[in-house]
């Protein structure tokens, strides 16, 4: 059974819908202009993004670090966007939806298009929820209270460049999502796409250690519930519904991939996968 939502464009906002889809991702087409004034053209006056770990990100913070990456000639990865969907929320204001790959639809940017050739602007999606992947595969025992969960530390701090730990340690800590910045360079400034994130403090770290806690299932998703609460991604924002899907996925996941490796592993993280940096020392 197919549950996901069935959406048609209305016929008179089909030339809108292609417009927008044709600059999607924003700032991942070079044919629109590589220098910082054709940039600025792309992104409204009160333009910002919000990274995986709820950090919110200047309009000028953004494009430098956009503008930093096409002049360095980053590899801009394939993107393959499908099923956009396009509605009017006002005089010139359409909301334009897609899926990303692996078939998880991406959080909704939503554009302001001025009718003559005006300024299109955006507010990019938080980040995608594409899972990550580890090997293995064990499932949760959701009545344990001995659980292998990944904790924030600052051991294996520096073995690699662009470390870093800005958690607290010992924390608990969740894959967050990527922003479109680390999408494309994950190795560029926001750094959200080799961190992980720290449930109560809401910051990162590329390092985490995996530990047996005395926790439970409910305590996991307690957690998690009140981070993504804290981050902004609350049921009062998301639909109440998605909230609870995300949340179930992630807690899902967060539990699934610290099963994998030994207590006292340090691991890290590129993008979509969670890797072993350290073996645990027996």
């Amino acid at each position: 059974m197919n549950d996901e939502p069935a959406r048609v464009t209305d016929p008179s906002l089909v030339g809108v819908r292609d417009e927008l889809a044709a600059r999607e991702p924003i700032f991942h087409h070079p044919e629109l202009g590589t220098s910082r004034e054709a940039l600025d053209r792309q992104a409204a006056a009160e333009y910002e993004e919000v990274g995986a770990s709820g950090r919110r990100y200047s309009r000028e913070h953004v494009l430098t670090t956009v503008h930093d990456r096409m002049t360095r000639g980053v590899p801009d990865p394939p993107w393959e966007l499908g099923g956009f969907h396009c509605v009017a929320l006002g005089p010139d204001t359409y909301l334009l939806t897609y899926d990303l790959p692996g078939g998880r639809a991406a959080d909704p940017p939503s554009h302001d298009l001025a009718p003559h050739g005006g300024r299109l602007g955006g507010r990019l999606p938080p980040g995608d929820r594409r899972r990550l992947t580890a090997p293995g595969s064990v499932g949760p025992d959701r009545q344990s209270g001995a659980m292998k969960l990944l904790t924030a530390t600052r051991e294996g701090q520096g073995d690699r460049d662009g470390d870093f730990c800005h958690a607290v340690e010992g924390e608990l800590v969740f894959a967050g999502f990527v922003c479109a910045t680390d999408r494309s360079d994950p190795d560029g400034g926001c750094g959200c796409g080799r961190a992980f994130s720290g449930l109560n403090s809401l910051r990162a770290t590329t390092t985490a250690l995996v530990r047996d806690l005395d926790l439970t299932y409910d305590d996991v998703r307690m957690a998690l519930a009140a981070h993504f609460v804290a981050a902004g991604m609350g049921p009062d924002v998301l639909d109440a519904t998605d909230f609870e899907e995300m949340l179930d996925e992630e807690v899902e996941q967060t539990i699934h991939y610290a099963q994998v490796w030994e207590p006292g592993a340090i691991v890290g993280r590129r993008l979509d996968s969670v890797h072993l940096r350290t073996t645990a020392v027996r």
